[in-house]
């Protein structure tokens, strides 16, 4: 009865398949609500004021949700960095860059979702002469969102690279999807440090659906339990980092 105790808690522990879950449904939200993002069409000053007014309700939906699907993966992630060793040295700082990301993330979704819309509220009626205030302000905000952005890209895509460098060296698919995280987590960086990926919303689209295809691979191959844990691959593994 004891042995058979065990075994059972042995295998609930190591069951993946809840974090997988938690990773494609947080990735299947995320690119939905990506994909409803409002953007304000062009136009002079007065008419980006009321654009950015209008979409304030929907903005702050959006970005509300965005930040709860960011929690969920990094919820979903806590479970895969068990599974494939958290006393590695690299998955505990993918923890650590993921979070920062995430931190980063939803300052920059606060300011975009919720504090500029609120701001060109207070400005719906204002004459266009005496805007200066408003665009000088809003100039500051998209200062900050974008440094807040580009310090998200960095620490969602180095979350990657490091659990990539474990999970490359796991036979099968697992070699081929840590492969794929190392392209897509180190190309985004390298494109942000050489001034190619701008801080606008298509760029940050094209970066969140290359996380996303990261995520629903390894998420799925968790809800597979085909992510094993470390002490059961141990013995197969040359390098460990």
């Amino acid at each position: 009865m004891d042995q058979e105790y065990l075994a059972t808690s042995s295998a609930a522990q190591f069951n993946g398949r809840p974090a997988g879950i938690a990773i494609v449904l947080a990735a299947s939200v995320m690119i939905a609500f990506m994909a409803h993002h409002p953007v304000p069409s062009p136009g002079d000053v007065e008419h980006f004021v009321r654009e950015l007014a209008h979409h304030g309700p929907s903005s702050a939906i959006v970005h509300g949700v965005l930040i709860g699907t960011m929690a969920l993966l990094l919820l979903g992630f806590t479970g895969l960095a068990d599974l494939i060793g958290s006393n590695r040295l690299s998955v505990r700082a993918g923890l650590i860059a993921y979070s920062i990301g995430f931190a980063a993330m939803t300052a920059a979704a606060m300011s975009d979702g919720f504090i500029m819309p609120a701001l060109a509220a207070q400005y719906v009626d204002t004459p266009a002469g005496d805007l200066d205030s408003f665009l000088a302000t809003m100039q500051m905000l998209f200062l900050a969102l974008a440094a807040a952005a580009r310090l998200g890209v960095v620490g969602l895509s180095l979350a990657v690279v490091l659990w990539s460098l474990t999970l490359v060296w796991r036979p099968g698919a697992l070699s081929a999807i840590g492969a794929l995280g190392l392209v897509l987590g180190i190309v985004p960086i390298v494109l942000l440090f050489t001034g190619r990926l701008p801080v606008h919303f298509h760029a940050m689209l094209a970066f969140v659906v290359s996380q996303v295809i990261w995520y629903f691979a390894i998420g799925i191959q968790l809800i597979r339990r085909r992510v094993l844990p470390s002490h059961k691959v141990a013995s197969t593994q040359t390098i460990k980092f």
